[in-house]
């Protein structure tokens, strides 16, 4: 049907738009001789092309297959002529039939693969080795449709965006927990009680000593080279805190 609306005179194709091209005269004349055509008047084809290769010199067979009617036997020359306008007339009858059958079968395929033909989602990543039937023709890639996310899709990542931000917020709370526990430990082991507990078992320092040795260990690095110190050599932990003290 479109391939014969093409041949008339006046009426173009957009190859771009994969629209036929007419003006409103054109139109109306190309509805009264193919009446399902007016759908195309403002909705591309563009598989036309594809489907005139896979048409192209085929001819009708079988159930849809007109050939001419073979004349009769002459009986006499009124009589044949009868015959004929009759037989010619019928065979018009059969063929315009056909023609609108035809058209109404060619309409209902060209919708279903024009919709398929939309629907269609090709990932990129593929290889395109399919080729159109008896044509050779590699069909061209088409882009990939971005998939809409529907509403579970979203609420799975949001749920998952949180569990991981609160597996963060536990982590760091634990890893915190960690160093300050690790920091108690050292403080108490350091601490100034420690250090008196150990001084007074070190019964070489006076009281005096003693008193200034609290001024010693207010400093948290002092504690720790004290304790250090008197657990490797009590008499070198007393001759350093010795040399701490004023005067």
């Amino acid at each position: 049907m479109l391939k014969e609306a093409r041949k008339q005179s006046g009426v173009g194709w957009d190859d771009k738009r994969c629209m036929i091209e007419a003006d409103t005269d054109l139109w109306d004349n190309l509805m009264i001789s193919y009446p399902s055509i007016g759908k195309f008047k403002k909705k591309s084809f563009p598989l036309f092309d594809s489907l005139g290769e896979l048409y192209d010199g085929h001819t009708a067979e079988g159930t849809y297959s007109f050939t001419s009617i073979a004349q009769p036997s002459q009986i006499n020359e009124d009589f044949e002529d009868e015959i004929e306008v009759e037989e010619v007339k019928e065979s018009d009858d059969l063929e315009m039939m056909n023609q609108v059958q035809h058209d109404e079968d060619d309409l209902q395929i060209l919708d279903q693969m024009d919709v398929a033909h939309r629907k269609e989602d090709v990932n990129p990543s593929e290889e395109v080795g399919r080729t159109m039937a008896g044509s050779g023709n590699m069909p061209q890639k088409k882009p990939k449709k971005e998939k809409r996310k529907n509403s579970g899709d979203v609420i799975a990542e949001a749920l998952e965006k949180y569990i991981e931000l609160k597996k963060r917020q536990v982590d760091g709370e634990a890893t915190y927990l960690a160093n300050e526990k690790a920091d108690a430990t050292k403080l108490h082991e350091f601490s100034i009680t420690k250090c008196m507990d150990v001084l007074k078992k070190m019964e070489d320092v006076t009281r005096i000593e003693k008193n200034k040795a609290f001024n010693v260990f207010k400093d948290a690095a002092n504690r720790d080279i004290f304790i250090n110190a008197a657990d490797d050599d009590k008499d070198t932990a007393v001759m350093w805190l010795r040399s701490q003290m004023s005067p």
